[in-house]
């Protein structure tokens, strides 16, 4: 068990439409990850595990924003995710259009995607 690939450890969860991320969180805690890539506010009754998950995906929506990290086909790519699969990233092209209306269609896709109403911060 010792000599287990840490590879195998990793789960694909899905934090928005089409948006897929590997990650070693247990499950119990990928409703949590979901909700801070989303922009949710915490839930006062979530173990620190989970609260530690919310910040996570706070943390990656703001690396996303600033273009600190990207994703390639519909897999979100992460310092954990490359550190482990040793994926190196691609540079990105320029975009044609504005990169306002692209993040503006990115967001207004994402939060679509959720049932619940986002948290006004």
């Amino acid at each position: 068990m010792a000599n287990q690939h840490p590879r195998l450890n990793f789960t694909n969860v899905e934090l928005a439409h089409n948006i897929q991320v590997q990650t070693s969180l247990p499950p119990s805690c990928h409703a949590a990850l979901r909700a801070g890539f989303a922009g949710y506010t915490d839930n006062p009754r979530w173990t620190p595990q989970k609260r530690r998950a919310w910040k996570q995906g706070k943390h990656w929506r703001s690396e996303l924003l600033a273009n600190l990290i990207e994703i390639k086909d519909g897999l979100l790519l992460t310092q954990e995710t490359l550190d482990q699969a040793s994926i190196q990233p691609v540079p990105q092209a320029p975009l044609a259009a504005s990169p306002q209306a692209s993040k503006t269609n990115f967001f207004h896709n994402l939060l679509s995607w959720s049932r619940k109403k986002p948290a006004m911060n």
